[in-house]
């Protein structure tokens, strides 16, 4: 099942909104959903000291990753790293979402 996901294609890149509601979605997943978007232990564990809520981590998380990436922080890239930390419902949750 993962497979047929892993070459998902978009053209558009990710916004505030989404993370926003993606971060309500990953409770306690944000360090393994955070390495495979290639961020280090140390980035996390640095957003972790200056947060406290699981949401607020997770949303800095994501947002590091888009200001790292620019352009090419895309949904499909976030796609494969939620598939990879095996979030497959919040994965489709993004293939899926409106702007």
């Amino acid at each position: 099942m993962i497979e047929r996901y892993v070459l998902l294609l978009f053209a558009d890149g990710v916004s505030d909104d989404l993370f926003a509601e993606l971060s309500q979605r990953l409770p306690n997943l944000y360090r393994i959903v955070g390495i495979k978007l290639g961020l280090t232990n140390n980035e996390i564990d640095v957003i972790e000291v200056d947060n406290r809520l699981v949401q607020d981590i997770t949303m800095k998380v994501l947002c590091r990753w888009k200001q790292r990436k620019g352009s090419a922080a895309t949904r499909t890239s976030l796609v494969n790293a939620l598939l990879a930390a095996r979030c497959i419902e919040e994965a489709e949750f993004v293939r899926n979402y409106k702007v």
